[in-house]
C-alpha cells in the first residue's frame, strides 16, 4: 500500500533532500504572477493535483526525482513544453550543429533559463502568441521519433542521465499512437512548421 503523502526528493545530483510541497505552489503563483494574473487559490489548487498525481505514482518508499516532478506539472498543465522540445531538436540540429539526442539532454537548462528571464518579464510584452498547430506532431514525429527511441535505449541504465531518460520516455509516449504525414503537401507553405521542417517560402537569415 502506498504512503499518502510524498516525503523525499532526489535533486539532479543525486542527493535525496525533504520534499517541501509549498515549493510545488509557490512555483506555481510565481508563474501566474509572471503572465499578470495572480492567482493563490488557482496555484494552491493547481499544486495539489500535482501532489496527488505524485502520491498515486511514488509514495515515500520511492522518492521521485526533480525531473518527475517538472515531468508531472508539464504532464497536467504544460504539455506544450514537448512539442517546443522536438522544435528545438530540429533547429538545433540544422543551425547550431548540435545532435537532436544532445538538446533533449540539455533541455533542463533551457527551461531553467526560461524561469529565469523570460517568463518573469512575459508579462512586458504588447502581445503573447502561440504558434502550436494542432497537426504539427505528426510531422515531427517523422523527423525525430527515432532519436527518442535511441535516447531510451542508450540511458536506459545510466544515473547520470536519468533525467534525460525520463524525458525521452515522456515524448515517446506522447508520440507513439501518432501516425506519421507522408504527404505533407497540404501544409502552407507559409506555414510556421515550415522553419522546422522545410518548404518554407519565407527566407530565413
Amino acid at each position: 500500500m502506498r504512503n499518502q503523502r510524498i516525503t523525499r526528493i532526489i535533486k539532479r545530483d543525486g542527493t535525496i533532500v525533504r520534499h517541501d510541497p509549498r515549493r510545488i505552489e509557490l512555483a506555481i503563483l510565481k508563474a501566474s504572477k509572471a503572465v499578470g494574473r495572480p492567482d493563490k487559490l488557482l496555484a494552491r489548487r493547481m499544486a495539489r493535483q500535482v501532489e496527488a498525481a505524485l502520491v498515486s505514482t511514488y509514495g515515500a518508499e520511492h522518492p521521485p526525482t526533480v525531473e518527475d516532478v517538472q515531468d508531472v506539472v508539464e504532464r497536467i498543465f504544460m504539455r506544450w513544453a514537448d512539442n517546443r522540445l522536438l522544435r528545438r531538436m530540429i533547429r538545433d540540429r540544422d543551425n547550431r550543429n548540435q545532435g537532436p539526442i544532445d538538446t533533449l539532454t540539455h533541455w533542463h537548462y533551457v527551461r531553467r533559463s526560461e524561469l529565469r528571464h523570460i517568463i518573469p518579464f512575459q508579462h512586458n510584452a504588447d502581445y503573447i502568441v502561440n504558434s502550436a498547430l494542432p497537426y504539427e506532431l505528426p510531422l515531427l514525429k517523422k523527423r525525430l521519433f527515432k532519436y527518442i527511441v535511441q535516447t531510451r535505449r542508450q540511458f536506459q541504465d545510466d544515473p547520470k542521465r536519468l533525467d534525460a531518460h525520463i524525458r525521452a520516455n515522456r515524448v515517446y509516449d506522447l508520440l507513439k499512437p501518432l501516425r506519421t504525414v507522408r504527404d505533407e503537401s497540404c501544409v502552407p507553405p507559409d506555414a510556421l512548421i515550415r522553419e522546422f521542417i522545410g518548404g518554407s517560402c519565407y527566407k530565413h537569415h
